[in-house]
């Protein structure tokens, strides 16, 4: 019976110790599993893209499309956003407001300067009528360097990648952030892609606008011209231009087309207009000299890029964007332009602008200056603001009403033709000097006022009449200083061949090789 008992205790015991033995393997493996899982999820992460960095307005990070990048070739690299709704960033223009964001990159041995890439920008209506371009929602501006670690000297095992990020967020108002973004990059024999990131790479990577002049099929033709076209430089107003870019080939994509411009030095580009013509597009584009006494220069950049476009045989909307030197030479009006001229003149007189505008282009808008100017101190001495003799007033009888009246009647006809004359010379100066003329008027009725007031001769008197002679003399300076450059009819441009454009600029011949 003992026997028996004992014998079932030890049973009972080894059933036991075996029971715990099952137990505590199992238990290594489950830890040992939850381990290598953990390990295997954080290694992506950690490898591919740095840690978010957010604000109320944004989240930032780097990230790369590789877990594992080769030691010798491309390495495609992103700056990741994710904008809070309402909220942008910017593209390289950033349009009337803010900046784009500027990326400085810390040396890295064996790693090429890395790029910023811009995907296709999209417009925003802000308030004021003002425009902003960029982008919402969320945005990876692409980036493309290259690994080129030496084959002697130790293999580093990995690259730190960090980026100096400087840029601005905005809604209504703006808020500007600048971060570090640190990236380690595991190095390797063989890339690795990154499941998560790469895909999200690859997507950004296609919202690159193509360059059109490397399009097999597409041609553009880029034409400059006045705003008048065909008719007399004489009836264009000075300093406008439009520019015209057709682009054969190519249809709106179903959101509509758009056109964007990097900044110019020379020239303001305003919003286009986008219309189909000729199996293609056609973008208008009005603009501007921002000097507008300046002469065109000798030969230009313009860098456009054009958004929204759809191509027989593409899946989705396409982008092109090329840059363009110009080259500009004077050429005679072509037959055209002299036809519409002589229609012109055949339907008959010019309109009263136009016959101003010829009377200022034949003469000096310097005489018209002289001549406001007389009008502004004819209408001063008619309603009693200058006296060329003191006491004038104190000493002779008031005067008559009927008289009074006529002085005064005199003295608004005297402003009218002031007016009259600065709406002339608003045809041949520029608006810079234009607004110089009309300061130096202001200030010579406030002189005459001033020494209005002053009844005895003295040195303060004395000193209101040099300054008022000087007001006098300011404006026909100002208009011989920022008198616009004549221009000849304007025309419209010819065809072009791939890589290659011929074009008219304000009725010059322009002939523009893409770069």
């Amino acid at each position: 019976m003992q026997n028996d008992e004992r014998s079932s205790g030890t049973c009972a015991a080894i059933a036991a110790i075996a029971s715990r033995a099952f137990a505590a393997r199992w238990l290594v493996a489950l830890v040992s599993l939850v381990a290598l899982v953990a390990l295997v999820s954080a290694r992506p992460a950690a490898a591919a893209a740095s840690p978010w960095i957010s604000n109320p307005q944004s989240q930032v990070r780097l990230i790369s499309g590789g877990l594992v990048a080769p030691r010798q070739g491309e390495l495609r690299l992103g700056i990741h956003f994710r904008l809070a709704p309402g909220w942008h960033v910017y593209w390289k223009n950033s349009g009337d407001a803010g900046f784009a964001p500027a990326v400085t990159w810390k040396q890295v041995p064996g790693l090429a300067p890395p790029e910023l890439l811009w995907p296709a920008p999209h417009r925003y209506e802000l308030p004021g009528g003002l425009e902003a371009f960029g982008y919402a929602g969320e945005v990876v501006y692409p980036v493309r360097t290259a690994i080129a670690v030496p084959a002697t000297g130790g293999q580093p095992a990995a690259l730190r990648l960090t980026a100096d990020v400087d840029y601005l967020v905005c809604e209504v108002d703006c808020v500007p952030h600048r971060y570090d973004l640190v990236l380690d990059q595991p190095l390797g024999q063989r890339a690795v892609a990154d499941p998560q990131t790469a895909p999200l790479l690859d997507h950004w990577w296609r919202e690159v606008p193509l360059a059109a002049d490397r399009q097999p099929g597409l041609a553009g033709i880029v034409t400059i011209t006045s705003r008048a076209e065909t008719t007399a430089a004489r009836t264009a107003a000075p300093g406008e231009l439009r520019l015209e870019l057709r682009l054969r080939g190519v249809t709106a994509a179903p959101g509509g087309a758009d056109l964007f411009f990097e900044p110019h030095p020379a020239l303001e580009l305003g919003r286009p207009r986008v219309g189909a013509a000729d199996g293609g597009l056609l973008f208008e584009v009005p603009a501007r000299r921002k000097d507008a006494s300046a002469s065109l220069p000798a030969s230009t950049e313009i860098a456009w890029t054009a958004t929204g476009l759809a191509r027989p045989g593409s899946p989705g909307a396409i982008a092109l964007a090329t840059r363009q030197v110009v080259a500009v030479v004077a050429a005679k009006a072509p037959v055209e332009a002299r036809r519409a001229a002589d229609r012109q003149a055949a339907s008959g007189p010019p309109a009263a602008e136009g016959r101003l505008h010829g009377a200022l282009a034949a003469g000096d808008p310097r005489a018209f200056a002289l001549a406001a100017v007389a009008a502004a101190l004819l209408t001063l001495e008619a309603w009693g603001l200058l006296r060329l003799r003191p006491g004038r007033a104190t000493a002779a009888p008031r005067e008559a009403a009927a008289p009074r009246r006529r002085r005064e009647a005199a003295g608004f006809l005297a402003l009218l033709a002031t007016l009259a004359l600065l709406y002339a010379l608003s045809l041949e100066i520029s608006a810079e000097g234009l607004a110089g003329v009309e300061l130096a008027l202001l200030a010579m009725s406030l002189v005459a006022w001033l020494r209005r007031r002053i009844e005895r001769p003295g040195l303060a008197r004395l000193m209101l009449a040099a300054a008022l002679a000087a007001c006098t003399i300011v404006p026909p300076w100002l208009a011989g200083r920022n008198r616009l450059t004549a221009e000849p009819a304007a025309v419209r441009g010819a065809s072009l061949a791939p890589g290659f454009i011929h074009s008219h600029l304000a009725g010059l011949d322009v002939r523009t090789s893409s770069g």
